[in-house]
């Protein structure tokens, strides 16, 4: 697992979602997206819940050190 990549397609995902147009919203083309983010969601705290090592984007600066 990478958590960067992870984070970097979840928050891909929600904003594609957030800032789409209305007409594709419809329940057909956003049911693949909404999966893919709660997989990838469920993969992420998975990695984390077993001890693997946060997105650089969520260290502190004496983390990435």
């Amino acid at each position: 697992m990478d958590p960067d990549r992870a984070l970097a397609r979840i928050v891909e995902l929600a904003e594609r979602i957030v800032n789409a147009a209305p007409q594709d919203l419809e329940w057909g083309a956003v049911v693949p997206r909404v999966e893919e983010l709660a997989e990838t969601v469920l993969s992420l705290d998975e990695w984390l819940s077993r001890g693997g090592f946060r997105p650089r984007a969520w260290q502190t600066a004496r983390e990435s050190r």
